[in-house]
Order: structure tokens, then sequence, then C-alpha cells
């Protein structure tokens, strides 16, 4: 009798796949563990990776550390301890939540963890996913985790990796947004054996400064809106780059990619920009965590707004009051001060030609062929000459 072509997936292969979706190279594996170490209480953050990560990634910190019994359940998946239901997934305040991520790691590595409590430090031994060995050890408080031969088991997606020097430039990049996020914890960022960042706990405009030393004029964004909060730093324009990778946006602490949220911001410079310019900007929007979905992408990068115009709106908003404060601006901003959105009609300008809202522009065919072109030269870590954005970054 023909048992049928369908057949279940063995555990292994399973475990694989879902590694794959959430560990896609190196910089995806320090960021989780950055997260992870935000998440126990960190107040210092170490981080070193060798071979652009490929061979080597360590990310040790001075959080709450774990038990023997945390230990063992924290490299097993969907073990969690941010959540409990399904509600929890909606008023979600930390990092981490699925459970997952240190699992996928360790099921394409070999991995060795670290860790004390308080009390007893414990040392675990993993290779693809099976416990070699566990031991007692020595530390401090808190938590290392060491990333050795990444997808050595995957050797058909350890080809696809990029050279060393891209796979660099992309950690770093996961890096300096942590940098930026958290200006209140201390961080040191080793390339091979190189200080790249060792930064104390210090002000945002300092953090900035670090990661965009070129940029001399900005200033700090403040609104509050009825449905959202956001703060952060926006450059003047005449500090401009000629692709969005100076545009970072945080919700609620986490890095996204939202590409209608990089045309609100520009939108709220106006005329100010030259064409095919963009400004610098490192934006962080608060908004109550049961108004935002972010169970919508593998690796966390994507939210879904309950109410994403409102927020479009109030983000151009805020941009347009601060670019008041650099001298010279007011004039380019105020022509455009009642055309915020596609809800509100189009005007005109001093020259008796329509302006067109927002809601066209974001449907412009040419604007969504320049959003992709500058995503795939940002993905490799460039500015505009080809150069990586870190100041510390530029012999890699």
């Amino acid at each position: 009798m023909d048992s049928g072509k369908i057949k279940k997936l063995p555990d292994e292969v399973i475990s694989k796949i879902a590694a794959g979706e959430v560990v896609i190279n190196p910089a995806s594996v320090v960021k989780e563990l950055i997260e992870n170490a935000i998440d126990a209480q960190a107040s210092n953050i170490d981080i070193q990776i060798k071979n652009g990560g490929k061979s080597y990634i360590k990310v040790a910190d001075n959080g709450i550390g774990m038990s023997n019994d945390d230990l063992l359940a924290s490299i097993q998946r969907y073990t969690t301890s941010k959540i409990s239901e399904i509600e929890d997934i909606y008023r979600i305040s930390s990092y981490g939540f699925r459970g997952e991520a240190l699992a996928s790691i360790v099921d394409v590595s070999r991995t060795v963890i670290t860790t004390c409590d308080g009390s007893q430090a414990y040392r675990l031994e993993v290779v693809g996913g099976n416990i070699v060995k566990t031991s007692q050890s020595h530390r401090e408080k808190g938590t290392t985790v060491e990333i050795y031969d990444l997808f050595f088991n995957l050797p058909a997606r350890r080809k696809f990796l990029s050279s060393e020097k891209v796979e660099t430039r992309m950690v770093t990049e996961m890096v300096e947004r942590f940098l930026l996020v958290r200006p209140d914890l201390s961080f040191t960022y080793k390339v091979e054996d190189d200080i790249v960042y060792n930064v104390r706990s210090e002000t945002l405009n300092d953090r900035f400064s670090v990661i965009f030393p070129d940029v001399k004029e900005f200033q700090q964004l403040s609104y509050d809106g009825e449905n959202v909060k956001i703060s952060g730093i926006i450059s003047s324009p005449q500090h401009t780059r000629r692709n969005r990778t100076g545009q970072l946006f945080f919700v609620n602490g986490r890095f996204i990619v939202d590409n209608l949220l990089h045309l609100a911001l520009e939108r709220g410079y106006g005329e100010s920009l030259m064409h095919g310019l963009h400004p610098y900007a490192v934006v962080f929007l608060n908004v109550v965590p049961d108004t935002i979905d972010v169970n919508i992408h593998p690796q966390k990068l994507q939210v879904k707004f309950s109410e994403p115009q409102v927020v479009y709106n109030e983000l151009a908003r805020a941009v347009r009051e601060t670019l008041r404060q650099f001298t010279g601006y007011q004039l380019y901003v105020d022509k455009r001060e009642s055309a915020l959105f596609a809800s509100e009609p189009p005007v005109e300008n001093s020259d008796g030609k329509t302006i067109r809202n927002v809601q066209s522009d974001w449907q412009d065919g040419k604007r969504a062929s320049d959003w992709r072109n500058e995503r795939t030269g940002s993905f490799s870590g460039t500015n505009a000459t080809g150069q990586p954005r870190s100041r510390d970054a530029n012999t890699y």
C-alpha cells in the first residue's frame, strides 16, 4: 500500500531550516547576542569578530547571567523568559520573545557559553545543536557567548556568505545601531584584535558624533504627538549624502526598515533638500506596545503600525518643527507647511505650480526605484563614495 508522498521532515532538517530564517549572516548573530545581553540588563557589552565573523564571534556582558538549568534551557527552541502567553506578544518591551535565536545559532555553529548568575559559573559546549560538554567554570556575573565556524554544517549556506570585508562592514553597521539606540551603555567592539569602538556611557549627541563625525550641524528631535513620541537627531539640510544609509529608525528601541519612514522624514525637510541628496537622521519612535505588531519578520526588522498614516504624519511634523531651528531654512519649510500627507490637499508654490502630496510621491515609480537601488548599495555598508560609514572602519 502506498504510504503517500508527503512526509514529516526529520527534526534535524526542521531545525536547520528554522535557523536559516533567523541566522542569515554574522551580523544577524551579533544582533541577536547583543539583544540578549541588553535584555539581561547588561551595562557593559564587549563584541569581537574575526574573519568578518565567519570564523569567530564573541559577545560578553555583565548582565544577570544564568543558572545551570537556565543555561541548558536557553539553547532549546521556543524557550524564553520574555513571554508566557499569546497576548504578551502585543505588549513586548524586550528585544527577544520567540525563544529561537540562541537555539538557531547553536544549530549552525560550534558554540561555547560561559555564564554566572552571581553564585556559580557554568560552561556549555555545543556543536551543531548537540551538547558536547558541560562543566563548572569561573567568571564574574554575566554571560559570554563564543561562536566558532558559523554554518560549518551547512556548506551551501557558508559558501554564499560575502567576503570578509563586506561581512565586517555589515557587523560594524549592526554594532553602530546599538551604540546609537543605547548611549547609556558601554560598548567595546574589536575586529580581529583592533579596537574599532570603545565608548562609555554618554549622551546621544556624543554617540551621533562618533558614528557620523563629518556631520557638524544637527539638532535634537523632541515631539510629543497624540499617538507617538518622537526623539532623536536630524542633520541640517547642508549635511547630506547620496543614499539613505545615514538614516536610522527605531520603534520602541528596535531598529526597523520602513521605506515610508524615510520618505516621511524627507517630506519634513520640504524644499530645503537638493534633489538626490538625503539628510542624516537617527529617529526614535515610541508608541504604545499594543499599537504595533513586531512579530511579522524573522529578524524582527519590520513592524506593523495600527495607524501608519498617523505615525508618518507626526514624523513629518516633528522634522518640520525641528528644521526651523537651523538658521536660514525657515522659509523653505514654511512653503510646505500645509501639505503634509495624502489626506491633506496639495498646495501651490510661489510660482503657481502644484506641489504634489505625499501619497503621489510614495507611489511614484522613480522614487521606489531610487529606494531599491539605495538599499542595495547600503547593504554593503558603504557610503556615497564607496567607503565604510564608520570613521574607525575605514581600514577594512
